[in-house]
């Protein structure tokens, strides 16, 4: 089953993103709902992070139930276009 799942905030600052650093490397953060993966934030994967920035980034500090997966930003952008979208 496919749903829609509002995050047409989050592609925007994606976009502003890859416009300025380009294609980079993130976690993507999802979690599972009514069985279909629904991804709701991410993260930048910096090589040699500090103690400060494991402790603010979203990827290390995940919820009971969110998972995290190493992919490209224009990979979760698009699937963020389709997730956003209406069927």
């Amino acid at each position: 089953m496919k749903i829609s799942y509002e995050c047409s905030d989050l592609i925007e600052e994606l976009k502003e993103d890859i416009a300025e650093v380009g294609n980079f490397k993130l976690w993507a953060i999802s979690s599972m709902k009514l069985g279909t993966r629904i991804y709701t934030d991410y993260d930048f994967i910096i090589p040699n992070m500090t103690q400060e920035d494991k402790e603010e980034s979203p990827a290390i500090k995940l919820k009971v139930g969110q998972m995290k997966e190493e992919m490209f930003a224009l990979d979760l952008l698009a699937i963020l276009e389709e997730q956003n979208s209406l069927f």
